[in-house]
């Protein structure tokens, strides 16, 4: 039985953005939508509350920390969506982390590792599914 897991993946890089889109979906269970912006993504987020399973979000965009951001207003908005912040400085953020960000994810990461973090996350978040079965 395969579970499709459905991402939203936020990156101002066209070339991250291309890669992520194009490979991750090729791991047959993941269903990507891409944003190149915070703000576009929490359009698309809002507009399909209960579309995606998960975001991943580069956290510096225009010059700007936007991870925590996205997440915390995904929360004041009632959209219940967990995911990743990519940075290449985990360092740099010193706000405390949304509860609904299951982690910082140091860049650059390749399809194939961010596919691990997406579906080694989920996975156990459906084994109560599954065993009900």
């Amino acid at each position: 039985m395969s579970i499709q897991i459905s991402v939203l993946l936020i990156d101002d890089s066209e070339f991250y953005r291309e890669l992520y889109a194009d490979e991750l979906p090729r791991k047959k269970n993941l269903k990507v939508q891409k944003a190149s912006s915070a703000r576009e993504g929490l359009d698309l987020a809002t507009q399909s509350p209960n579309e995606f399973a998960r975001f991943v979000i580069n956290d510096r965009m225009e010059g700007e920390q936007v991870g925590v951001w996205f997440a915390n207003q995904l929360i004041e908005r009632g959209i219940y969506m967990k995911g990743f912040i990519l940075t290449a400085h985990p360092e740099n953020i010193t706000r405390p982390l949304p509860e609904n960000v299951l982690g910082l994810l140091e860049k650059p990461k390749t399809p194939y590792q961010l596919y691990v973090e997406i579906h080694d996350d989920f996975v156990p978040e459906l084994q109560p599914v599954l065993s009900a079965r």
